[in-house]
């Protein structure tokens, strides 16, 4: 999830949906499509499909599990988190900051965070 129409290669403005977020609170879904991140290992960008758009959030979530089903490794140790690709390239490394993952890459954080989502 972001809050960042410009980190979208593409974006599908008919998906329309609420995320309950852990709260109990609704945010509305105002798209979805694929995210550009740039990559640490030299390659220029990499890509996560089916990010979704939210407005309403003042920080950019990335689901461990959305990436793990896209073939991303996520490696946890000594208070950081390495996401890397299918083929062992470094995506980027995020340093754990105040329960959340803060990253230079877009210098917001990432956190993980339980949520579902509705209407889709």
């Amino acid at each position: 999830m972001t809050n960042n129409q410009d980190l979208f290669k593409e974006l599908d403005r008919t998906v329309i949906s609420k995320v309950k977020i852990e709260n109990g609170d609704y945010i509305d879904v105002k798209g979805k499509r694929i995210v550009v991140l740039n990559s640490l290992s030299g390659l220029k960008y990499k890509y996560i499909s089916d990010i979704l758009y939210m407005s309403d959030i003042d920080q950019n979530l990335l689901s461990v599990v959305q990436l793990m089903e896209k073939c991303f490794k996520i490696i946890f140790k000594d208070q950081w988190c390495l996401i890397k690709d299918n083929l062992d390239n470094n995506v980027f490394r995020v340093k754990m900051k105040a329960k959340g993952l803060m990253t230079d890459v877009y210098a917001k954080t990432y956190s993980c965070k339980r949520s579902s989502t509705i209407g889709e």
